[in-house]
């Protein structure tokens, strides 16, 4: 008796249940996208590599996330307080060189190399703050803001002081201005691109592991190969 009651329950109550269950998997994934989204560390302002305030450029999405000031001051101690040296050294005026490599150690125990961010604070330059990431004492990571937030650069280098793959930079009002990527050996490889304060493109140019080449990826000859005019810019 009861076979012929539930089937054509089933067949008639199925396809509503179907749909109901859909929308609660669908609701579900969206609300822990959401909260991944909101949680400090993995909250970004911005999609494909293009940080938040500065204007796109057309190869950003080749470049890894920059990391959101609010995020580093979070994560990065105070340098001066936290590693010995607490920079790269200093130059011939006394300032210092920050992306010198030095090995750097914990204040707390000199005997070990120093792994994670640091932070400094430049107050007399309007590229207001710094910071830097460590592996096992050497610098991997450079991410440095301007005064009033907007994204400075973010680059990568190895432990001999060579860029390594990506290298950006912006001007104070969130036009790019550099935008390059270097192999494992800190040679120029792909397309790179600069561009002026005004917001306009003054070298487009493509590398294979440090040799210019043209579209069809043959190399250029040396007296056409091309150089970014204007001086500067951040």
């Amino acid at each position: 008796m009861s076979a012929p009651f539930i089937q054509p329950f089933s067949l008639i109550r199925w396809p509503y249940f179907d749909r109901m269950c859909r929308l609660a998997v669908a609701l579900n994934v969206t609300f822990l996208i959401m909260g991944l989204w909101s949680m400090p560390g993995l909250a970004q302002p911005w999609l494909g590599g293009c940080p938040a305030g500065t204007k796109w450029s057309p190869i950003a999405a080749r470049h890894p996330a920059m990391p959101p000031l609010d995020s580093l001051f979070r994560a990065a101690p105070d340098a001066q307080t936290t590693v010995l040296p607490a920079h790269g050294g200093v130059n011939r005026e006394g300032r210092p060189v920050w992306g010198h490599q030095v090995r750097r150690v914990q204040q707390g125990d000199t005997a070990k190399a120093y792994t994670g961010w640091t932070r400094q604070i430049l107050v007399d330059s309007d590229h207001r703050w710094r910071f830097q990431r460590l592996e096992r004492g050497w610098l991997v990571e450079q991410v440095s803001y301007y005064e009033n937030g907007t994204a400075d650069h973010h680059f990568h280098t190895d432990t001999t002081g060579n860029n390594i793959g990506s290298q950006r930079m912006w001007h104070p009002d969130g036009q790019p201005y550099l935008d390059q990527f270097h192999d494992a050996e800190g040679r120029l490889h792909g397309r790179q691109l600069r561009w002026t304060a005004q917001g306009a493109l003054d070298w487009d140019a493509r590398f294979e592991h440090g040799v210019e080449v043209d579209e069809a990826g043959r190399p250029v000859p040396e007296d056409r190969r091309s150089r970014p005019g204007g001086s500067g810019g951040c």
